[in-house]
């Protein structure tokens, strides 16, 4: 009998941000993978927080399909925000709310840490612990 090569599967431990998009590339690239995570899902911890990107749009734009890119507004703090070349980071005084300096920050984007992580999970395989 002849040996058969079994097919490559990737194992990625965790399920944030870079585990997900690097399951998205392989995805792309047609390698198997699966994502093993520590909770039970990805809305399990209480905690969120909003997060930006504000110099590395091109490469997230990498690792995104078109239809997962298309997406990425509705997980935007603002779903109406249009990034753009202009588009500036406003720095305002901490007790008193007054526009200290608007500092560039071109095609920055403002996401939903829980609502992002549900969008890159599409079509990965993920084990989280039951």
């Amino acid at each position: 009998m002849g040996s058969e090569a079994k097919p490559l599967r990737v194992l990625i431990i965790g399920s944030g941000s870079a585990g997900l998009l690097f399951g998205q590339v392989l995805k792309q690239a047609g390698i198997p993978c699966t994502v093993f995570e520590q909770d039970a899902n990805l809305q399990q911890r209480p905690r969120d927080w909003n997060f930006g990107i504000y110099w590395a749009q091109s490469r997230l734009d990498e690792c995104l399909t078109e239809d997962l890119r298309s997406l990425v507004p509705t997980v935007q703090t603002d779903p109406s925000y249009k990034p753009s070349d202009a588009s500036v980071m406003p720095v305002h005084h901490g007790e008193t709310g007054k526009l200290l300096k608007n500092l560039p920050a071109p095609w920055s984007l403002r996401l939903k840490r829980k609502k992002w992580l549900e969008m890159i999970s599409k079509d990965i395989d993920i084990k989280a612990r039951g």
